[in-house]
């Protein structure tokens, strides 16, 4: 009996020692990471607070002035509907990518790390001395078909230099976010499907995409919160009308008169507030199922 709780005593230390190092442990990591965290929060609290101030300037008259424009409801249906194409192809693009290359880590992930970081107005005017039409393209399709004068991609009416240029800077970012994840599915389900004679296609629609549903949805969210507010791309490939959100706000700011100008702080207050509505979102997919994988 004086075994049994000697032996009890010294399980219960030892527990009670384990328990508190792990609470230390996890106060410490907890710590890092706010300390890790801080300067980004700090600078993104700073600019929001500036540009909320700013938007609240503009006023009720601001936001009917905003809401009654025929330019803002264009470049809405226009902005949307170019954010809705980007997203759904870059997504699925980036990941059939990521499906086919997830086992290389050398210079593929090296070439797509210079795509992401490259800014859009390098990706805009890519696109526009490629497919513009006194860019490559364009000379390849007088060859080709002489009677024909260009690609008439660059200020396309439905902005198909625009998805063009932004598909071409967000495919390589959903390919890097994907291929860690896929590396690890590929180990786990690949090899066990091939031998039992299930196709690759197949594999990729049947195990891969069911399985990253929320890293995909993350991916298409950000892109299209990207694309619905990009200026560059929008200023240097798009058509004169109608314009996009992010070149709208623009025009808007640095006109001369101040009613534009109040018009530019409500939109401002609308960007913000997708933003908030956006990371709200990507809070929600990436929290949210994870008690189910334990």
């Amino acid at each position: 009996m004086v075994k049994a709780s000697r032996g009890t005593s010294v399980y219960c230390g030892t527990s009670l020692r384990s328990n508190q190092y792990n609470a230390q442990n996890a106060v410490r990591r907890l710590i890092l990471s706010a300390a890790a965290l801080s300067p980004a929060v700090i600078l993104v609290a700073a600019i929001t607070t500036a540009a909320a101030g700013q938007a609240l300037m503009a006023g009720k008259d601001g936001y009917a002035a905003l809401l009654a424009s025929p330019f803002f409801k264009k470049a809405v249906v226009f902005s949307f509907l170019v954010a809705v194409f980007c997203a759904l192809i870059s997504v699925f693009a980036g990941a059939f990518l990521a499906f086919l290359f997830c086992e290389k880590t050398g210079g593929v992930i090296f070439l797509a790390n210079i795509y992401v970081a490259l800014p859009y107005l390098a990706a805009a005017s890519f696109v526009a001395n490629t497919f513009g039409d006194n860019g490559l393209a364009a000379h390849l399709v007088k060859i080709i078909f002489p009677p024909l004068r260009g690609t008439g991609i660059r200020y396309n009416p439905i902005g198909v230099g625009v998805i063009i240029a932004c598909i071409y800077k967000q495919i390589p970012f959903v390919f890097l976010t994907l291929s860690a994840f896929f590396r690890g599915l590929r180990e786990k389900f690949y090899d066990t499907a091939c031998t039992l004679g299930t196709r690759p296609i197949t594999i990729f629609f049947k195990v891969y995409l069911p399985n990253a549903v929320r890293p995909l949805a993350g991916a298409a969210i950000l892109i299209f919160q990207f694309t619905l507010f990009n200026y560059e791309a929008f200023a240097f490939l798009g058509p004169s009308s109608p314009k996009g959100l992010g070149e709208l706000l623009i025009m808007f700011y640095y006109s001369a008169d101040a009613s534009p100008k109040k018009i530019a702080m409500a939109l401002c207050a609308l960007q913000i507030a997708f933003t908030i509505i956006t990371a709200a979102a990507l809070a929600v997919i990436i929290f949210g199922g994870r008690k189910k994988e334990f």
